[in-house]
């Protein structure tokens, strides 16, 4: 079987801290968040639906609308 290694490139900041009260879906009343970055830039998001301290392993864009509630 062959195996990989995943490296962070950075994390998530996000009010969300508790799991079982966090939302499952984007438009379940998720919050802003802030991705970082290891080399230090910082993007503003909403509607992410990832405690904090999440690891970033990849990034990739939303392809149309999220219905916010």
């Amino acid at each position: 079987m062959t195996t990989f290694e995943l490296r962070p490139i950075g994390r998530v900041v996000s009010s969300l801290v508790d799991p079982t009260i966090a939302p499952r879906q984007p438009d379940e009343g998720a919050p802003p968040a802030t991705l970082e970055f290891i080399d230090g830039p910082r993007v503003r998001v909403r509607s992410l639906e990832a405690l904090d301290g999440t690891p970033i392993v990849d990034v990739k864009p939303l392809i149309g609308e999220v219905n916010e509630r």
